[in-house]
């Protein structure tokens, strides 16, 4: 294998295929990325097992073949290198990679390319093409309610639903719930089961639609009852799916109407900041949950939040209706809703301080169901 290739466009796809690579992997075939070389371009690949990534980038191959190379440290040099540099890579006799530019020069032992793991094919997979921002958009919103670690394997992701002429993403951590709904274009035939996308995968593919810049690209989704393929110009995730049941999460939806419980709707840009100061007290030694308590009053929104170290309030303007109420929230579970909302207006429907609450965004007046979020009580 020996090929020429831009600095830059070798750093951008080590990069891309990074979330893959995994530094603490007991395969040492894990720690490493695999280069293949073709006439005019390069295929970077990294693997952990559950995600595999490939990304294609500009070369000149003067001799096609495959290496692997430590991903660390072939990173590392990249990243030394004047950012105009031109780098050559070459197998050398024993196994080994030579990298050179300029008057720089590195080797390192490589493995066998034989032993890196194959990308898994998808069987009798659903296949279907939408804008890369709308599926970006449905997957970053959701994932501030998913959980990292739980129990429940089936909610470490995010649920994908489809029933055109939408596509929902749902996530859960049993505190607090986001469903975001998209339209997709009307000829687009979505799949007819619904798929779970494991944390790795989520971030994954988060990683590769944040990183492309054209507005009108299309994603590429594949998936069958076991892996799902994300294809975004020349680059492609590959994830297994969470082997699971997914609950049945229209159930924890309320169907609270404005004129039945206290309603709260709120400046976004007021709010967002109002909770970031409740979370400085609210998340020390004393009081782990971030847990704060609001109260709802005719023209205001307040705050307070109590720890070890002392109590902070705070209060901001709010067009409320309905009878005062109090409600112990979740600090940190709040302001992830927050940030999934896209509008300028926050709308909170309360129904009594141990029923969750009902949290959308408001357009022009009206509440939008392109994300609906529902957030459980604390006791304070």
């Amino acid at each position: 294998m020996k090929c020429t290739i831009e600095r830059r466009a070798l750093l951008a796809g080590l990069g891309l295929v990074a979330e893959a690579v995994s530094a603490t992997a007991r395969l040492p075939i894990l720690k490493h990325v695999l280069i293949t070389a073709r006439a005019d371009h390069l295929v970077l690949s990294a693997s952990d097992l559950e995600v595999t990534l490939e990304s294609v980038v500009p070369a000149k191959g003067d001799r096609q073949g495959a290496i692997t190379a430590p991903f660390q440290t072939l990173m590392g040099i990249c990243r030394s290198l004047p950012a105009d540099a031109t780098v050559n890579l070459a197998s050398e006799d024993g196994g080994k990679l030579r990298v050179q530019s300029g008057r720089s020069r590195f080797g390192m032992p490589t493995l066998n390319p034989d032993d890196f793991p194959a990308s898994d094919e998808l069987e009798n997979a659903e296949a279907f093409a939408l804008p890369a921002m709308v599926l970006a958009e449905l997957l970053d919103r959701a994932r501030h309610a998913m959980p990292q670690v739980d129990p429940r394997h089936y909610l470490n992701g995010i649920f994908l639903e489809g029933a055109s002429p939408t596509l929902t993403t749902v996530a859960t951590n049993g505190h607090m719930l986001i469903q975001v709904i998209a339209t997709v274009p009307e000829e687009t035939v979505l799949p007819t089961h619904s798929v779970i996308l494991p944390v790795k995968g989520v971030r994954a593919c988060l990683k590769v639609l944040g990183a492309c810049s054209n507005a009108e690209a299309l994603a590429q989704v594949a998936w069958d009852y076991s892996h799902i393929k994300i294809r975004v110009g020349d680059t492609t995730v590959t994830s297994k799916l969470i082997d699971g049941k997914y609950p049945d999460y229209r159930r924890f939806i309320p169907s609270y109407r404005r004129d039945t419980g206290t309603t709260v709707r709120v400046d976004k840009q007021n709010l967002a900041p109002l909770l970031d100061r409740m979370a400085l007290m609210a998340e020390t030694d004393g009081n782990m949950l971030g847990g704060i308590r609001l109260t709802v009053e005719p023209g205001v929104l307040k705050a307070d939040a109590r720890s070890t170290i002392g109590k902070a309030t705070d209060s901001v303007d709010a067009e409320c209706t309905g009878v005062p109420r109090e409600f112990g929230a979740n600090v940190n579970y709040l302001r992830g809703i927050l940030a999934a909302i896209r509008q300028n207006e926050v709308q909170m429907i309360m129904d009594g301080e141990d029923r969750a609450a009902l949290i959308q965004g408001v357009l022009e007046g009206v509440p939008q169901t392109d994300m609906i979020a529902v957030l459980m009580p604390m006791r304070l």
